[in-house]
């Protein structure tokens, strides 16, 4: 093995959506695999960075834009806030849910305290119960929008493509943030035919994103 390959130069990438993948390429300064002599660095390399997970996320609601809490380029990690839209009005309208929701509870109470007197008919109370039931699914729809409201990452990665800002109002389906893995990523290059004279598998190699500024690691699986 060579040196670690933090003491190799780094390729440096720039990003460039290409879908279905997301590729990332541009001129190399360097092709540090397992720090390899000064006069095989001396070429520039193209690569792209091939995602094995990536994901276009959607509003699921249509609301204002209160936050977009990272930017392309950014990292971020699993579970993280990347959207957050404005829910008062979703706030508001559970509000009302819950409110016919708790008297239908407090309706229906009142018919089985009558009821075991016999002073309410069978229907009535069957009525009240089926509207119970009814506003207790509209109060789950109302916890289903406002949960809605905050986007989260699936995975931990990267954003690469941001197609909203706060203030802006986002509909239901519209495409707001592309997010990538980098964690599995594999980076693929076309090289000359002397540098297979020490490129072999299992040499390690950095990358550095423009995008990203950030180091990234990898090893040669097959050639």
């Amino acid at each position: 093995m060579g040196k670690p390959w933090t003491a190799c130069p780094p390729i440096l990438a720039r990003v460039r959506r290409h879908a279905p993948r997301l590729a990332l390429s541009g001129h190399a300064l360097a092709l540090a695999m397992s720090c390899v002599p000064a006069a095989a660095l001396a070429e520039d390399v193209s690569v792209r960075l091939v995602a094995s997970r990536s994901a276009t996320l959607s509003a699921e609601i249509s609301a204002r834009v209160q936050e977009v809490a990272y930017r392309e380029g950014e990292i971020f990690s699993e579970g993280d806030l990347l959207v957050a839209m404005d829910c008062s009005l979703y706030e508001a309208r559970r509000a009302r849910t819950e409110a016919v929701r708790n008297r239908g509870m407090r309706r229906l109470e009142t018919l089985e305290q009558l009821s075991r007197s016999g002073a309410t008919s069978g229907l009535e109370l069957a009525t009240a119960r089926f509207e119970l039931d009814a506003a207790e699914a509209e109060l789950r729809l109302a916890d289903a929008e406002i949960d809605r409201c905050r986007v989260t990452a699936p995975f931990s990665g990267a954003v690469v493509a941001t197609r909203i800002n706060a203030r802006e109002h986002v509909s239901r389906g519209q495409p707001r943030i592309g997010i990538i893995d980098l964690s599995t990523s594999e980076a693929e290059s076309f090289v000359p035919s002397h540098v297979l004279s020490w490129l072999h598998g299992g040499a390690r190699f950095g990358i550095m994103l423009a995008e990203i500024s950030r180091p990234l690691t990898g090893e040669v699986e097959r050639i």
